[in-house]
């Protein structure tokens, strides 16, 4: 693990304690940060990817590892993550970053389920950082940007970078990156 993504986990840590600490009942956690780290790499020219607006995924909870990225109509995202726990029975760390093209800001940001294991960080830049341990549910961000606006999206799994495991809908059908495609990943809504 380098030491840019050991502090970054630092941070992480120490902010799920302190959500933690809020008692049982919490409902998730989101953390305010202009911390500037990225968990990983960035490549000078990252993919861009077309994402069908409107269309969704069915996925196994605990079957298969992966992140999920779908586009509704009107700016809204959902990004959930999903773990081959049933297989491996051990969870997945999950480290995403999620930005809107430049000047437009990412807002509404919503937890899936309300696991206080996971954490948002809101960035200063007007990204986020979503941070969680996947075992046998979907756990995962909804959010808004502009109608039509581009997100970028940087992924570890399990501390690596895993761009094979990114998963969208184009064309009618379901893409999921192989070993050429770039971390970060930049999608593009067909419709806004």
């Amino acid at each position: 693990m380098s030491e840019h993504h050991a502090s970054g986990l630092g941070r992480a840590i120490l902010a799920l304690g302190a959500c933690l600490g809020l008692g049982a009942g919490a409902t998730g956690c989101f953390v305010i940060t202009d911390s500037g780290d990225d968990p990983s790499p960035r490549r000078a020219t990252p993919d861009e990817e077309s994402v069908e607006t409107g269309a969704a995924m069915s996925v196994s909870a605990g079957a298969g590892a992966g992140l999920w990225v779908e586009y509704q109509s009107g700016g809204a995202w959902d990004l959930y993550t999903s773990c081959d726990a049933a297989v491996t029975d051990r969870p997945c760390a999950f480290d995403v970053l999620a930005s809107a093209e430049l000047g437009v800001p990412i807002h509404a940001v919503q937890l899936h389920d309300h696991e206080p294991v996971d954490s948002v960080e809101l960035r200063a830049e007007g990204g986020l950082r979503m941070i969680t341990r996947t075992a046998a549910g979907l756990d995962g961000v909804r959010f808004t940007t502009d109608p039509g606006a581009a997100i970028q999206i940087d992924m570890l799994l399990d501390g690596q970078a895993q761009p094979t495991f990114i998963n969208w809908v184009s064309g009618g059908a379901r893409v999921t990156g192989t070993n050429r495609t770039t971390n970060p990943l930049v999608f593009v809504p067909t419709f806004p």
